[in-house]
C-alpha cells in the first residue's frame, strides 16, 4: 500500500496541526464549521423598512400605508389603530337580495342624518382655459345640492364631489354664455355700422346722450335697459334713443351743441363719451396685459389714460 507523505505546516505559516485531507491517510471527512447564531430583526430600523417596501411591486409601493410610514413598529400601530376605528361593527356589503329597509339601514350608516347636515367646501378650483379660478356655490345652488344629495342617499363625500363637479359645470357654463353675449354684440354693432354708415359715431354718441339725460330723470330705464348687454347694445334700442335725441334736446334738458350729439360738457354728455370709448376699445382695455407685445401694451396705457383723463373730467363738473 502507498503512503501520502504527510504535509508538516511550518509556524509561521499558521501552527497548529495540519488540516485533514480527504482520501488515503488523509483522515476522513472534515467537520462542517458550526452554524452562526440566526440574527434578531430589527423593525424600528427605518433602512430595514425600506429595503421591505422596496422588494414590494410598484404598484404597492406607491400606497400611502407604505410610503407614509418609516418602520414597522409604525406599520403596525396604523394596522391596529384601524382595527379599532372600524369597531366591531362592519357594514354588510349590498347585494342583489336587498329589500328598501336593508338598503334604508345601509344608507342610515353612511349619509348625514339631515339634508341640511351636508357641507360643501367654500370654493372650488376649477380650470378654465390656461387659467384657474375659484368658483363659490350660490346659496340656491347649495340648497339645489343639498335636496339632490339627501335624495341619492349620498355620503358626505360623495356630495362634496358633486359639489365639485357642479362647479365645474357652472364656470363653463358661463364661460359659454359670455362668449355668446359678446358674439351677439358684436353682429348688433356690426348692423348698426351698416345703416348708419358714415354717421354711426356721430348718431351712437347722440343716442347714448339721450338715454343718460332720461335715465338719469327715470332710474328705471337704466335697469330696464342695461340689465343685459344684448338689450343695451340692441340696434331697435339705439335707434330709439337716436330718435329721442333730437326732441330731449329741444325741451331744455340739456344745453345744445352743433351736429346731431349734445354739448360735451355735461356730466349725461361725458357718460356718453366713455360709454363710446369703452365699447370702440373694449378687446384692447380689458386684454390681459402679459400677452400683448410691446406696442400693443403701449397702446393700452395710452387708452387707459384718456379713459381716466375722461372720468377726471366727468367728476370735476
Amino acid at each position: 500500500m502507498l503512503l501520502r507523505p504527510h504535509t508538516i505546516l511550518r509556524e509561521e505559516e499558521g501552527g497548529g496541526e495540519p488540516a485533514p485531507t480527504g482520501g488515503i491517510g488523509g483522515g476522513g471527512t472534515p467537520a462542517s464549521a458550526p452554524a452562526s447564531p440566526t440574527g434578531t430583526m430589527d423593525f424600528g430600523s427605518e433602512d430595514t423598512f425600506k429595503a421591505f417596501v422596496g422588494s414590494l411591486p410598484e404598484e404597492q409601493r406607491e400606497l400611502g400605508i407604505f410610503r407614509d410610514t418609516k418602520n414597522f413598529s409604525s406599520l403596525v400601530d396604523q394596522t391596529l389603530n384601524a382595527q379599532s376605528a372600524l369597531g366591531k361593527k362592519r357594514l354588510e356589503a349590498p347585494n342583489e337580495n336587498w329589500g328598501d329597509e336593508d338598503w334604508t339601514n345601509f344608507y342610515s350608516n353612511v349619509r348625514p342624518e339631515t339634508a341640511d347636515a351636508y357641507t360643501f367646501a367654500e370654493s372650488y378650483d376649477v380650470a378654465q382655459g390656461e387659467e384657474t379660478v375659484a368658483h363659490k356655490l350660490s346659496e340656491t345652488d347649495v340648497t339645489e345640492l343639498r335636496s339632490v344629495a339627501d335624495q341619492l342617499n349620498l355620503s358626505t363625500q360623495q356630495a362634496n364631489k358633486l359639489g365639485e363637479l357642479w362647479a365645474g359645470k357652472t364656470v363653463g357654463a358661463n364661460g359659454d354664455l359670455e362668449g355668446q353675449i359678446k358674439e351677439s354684440v358684436t353682429a348688433q354693432q356690426r348692423q348698426l355700422q351698416n345703416e348708419w354708415a358714415d354717421n354711426y359715431e356721430l348718431n351712437h354718441k347722440s343716442a347714448n346722450e339721450a338715454f343718460e339725460i332720461l335715465a338719469d330723470k327715470v332710474p328705471e330705464l337704466r335697469d330696464l335697459v342695461q340689465w343685459s348687454p344684448i338689450v343695451e347694445n340692441h340696434p331697435g334700442i339705439m335707434k330709439l334713443f337716436h330718435t329721442l335725441a333730437p326732441l330731449v334736446q329741444d325741451a331744455g334738458m340739456v344745453s345744445g351743441g352743433n351736429g346731431g350729439g349734445f354739448s360735451g360738457d355735461t356730466v349725461a354728455g361725458i357718460q356718453a363719451q366713455i360709454k363710446d370709448f369703452d365699447m370702440q376699445h373694449s378687446e384692447v382695455i380689458m386684454s390681459d396685459p402679459g400677452g400683448l407685445s410691446i406696442a400693443d401694451k403701449l397702446k393700452r396705457e395710452d387708452l387707459l389714460k384718456q379713459r381716466t383723463a375722461l372720468y377726471q373730467k366727468k367728476y370735476a363738473l
